[in-house]
């Protein structure tokens, strides 16, 4: 099996919001996890204001399932 995942540095300058994985039971039985930044590791001024929310979308997850097909 393929390695793929792989440390990086840093860019310099800049610091890693630590974060963890929070896992639920919704209450249909449906299971559901959020990785979530622990915010209170920033700095005000430096990465204070700054929110990611990163969602992929149903379209773009297609496209790489059929690239993924096409190239075997």
């Amino acid at each position: 099996m393929q390695d793929i995942y792989g440390l990086i540095n840093p860019l310099p300058g800049r610091k890693i919001i630590k974060n963890c994985w929070v896992f639920d039971v919704k209450t249909d039985g449906c299971k559901k996890a959020h990785l979530v930044a622990k915010g209170f590791s920033q700095v005000e001024g430096i990465d204070f204001n700054d929110n990611f929310s990163p969602v992929v979308r149903y379209e773009t997850v297609q496209l790489i399932l059929v690239l993924a097909a096409l190239e075997n």
